[in-house]
């Protein structure tokens, strides 16, 4: 089977996540097609890419650039996944100002999936913390505006992530 198949065909995830730990000359074409906006193998691969990954995976580190640099012309899902495996790589500075950024616009984009903005806050929230300098910057971002468009389930969690941010000003 090849990668490609792989990404195709139903299978349990863990199946497809121990044919790619059995085939880690792989590794590199599936960090190629979770880069690439050719969907849906382009999202599938990033989904898988996330559960094969490590936390600072040594493997995907050389590609945080090329990862920040192709996520706004993606898809929101695939955008998702790979913010996902943005979550666990270790930043420099400048790739957290990019992310800061990348992620205060898809939050901002009201009409984008509930999923995906909520992710996005999850990041904000985590550079928050290392930067608090940055939390009152965040507060507009909790505006009735920004936060009634999500789902129930969504908002709650969202809302007790801005409750974490307020914790951080005291």
């Amino acid at each position: 089977m090849t990668l490609e198949e792989l990404l195709e065909i139903r299978m349990e995830k863990t199946a497809k996540v121990k044919w790619i730990a059995d085939r880690p000359k792989e590794y590199p074409n599936l960090i190629a097609t979770a880069l690439s906006n050719t969907q849906p193998m382009g999202w599938r691969a990033a989904w898988l890419l996330r559960d094969t990954m490590a936390k600072a995976d040594k493997r995907v580190i050389p590609y945080t650039d090329k990862i920040l640099a192709v996520l706004p012309a993606l898809p929101e899902g695939h955008q998702r996944e790979l913010l996902k495996c943005v979550e666990v790589l270790p930043l420099d500075d400048e790739q957290e100002g990019q992310l800061f950024d990348l992620c205060v616009g898809i939050w901002e984009r009201i009409g984008k999936q509930p999923s995906i903005r909520s992710v996005a806050l999850k990041l904000l929230v985590q550079i928050a913390k290392k930067y608090p300098e940055l939390v009152g910057e965040l507060d507009h971002l909790g505006a009735d505006e920004y936060m009634e468009p999500l789902s129930p389930g969504i908002r709650r969690s969202c809302e007790r992530m801005f409750d974490d941010l307020r914790k951080l000003r005291k």
